[in-house]
């Protein structure tokens, strides 16, 4: 009933805050403050990356083959699973 094979790949962004020298760590992107999202785009983008994103796939049993752009896209009892093997 689960996969085969899971293919997931996830990056985080680091961005330290200027003023107390706090690093803070962000999942994706759009977790990122506004005020940082656009250099972080235009790095990438320079360094001839496409945006950043998660890309997770999955394939059953059956050997049907899933893709889901992010963890909030997945059915609720593979987002558990999910979760439960990151340590989440």
């Amino acid at each position: 009933m689960f996969s085969k094979s899971v293919s997931v790949k996830t990056e985080t962004f680091k961005v330290r805050d200027s003023k107390t020298g706090e690093m803070r760590e962000y999942h994706s992107i759009e977790d990122v403050p506004e005020e940082h999202r656009e250099k972080i785009r235009e790095a990438l983008k320079a360094a001839g990356l496409s945006s950043a994103s998660t890309k997770i796939t999955w394939t059953d049993a059956s050997g049907t083959v899933h893709h889901y752009n992010s963890v909030e896209e997945m059915p609720p009892e593979f987002r558990a699973l999910y979760e439960k093997t990151l340590g989440s």
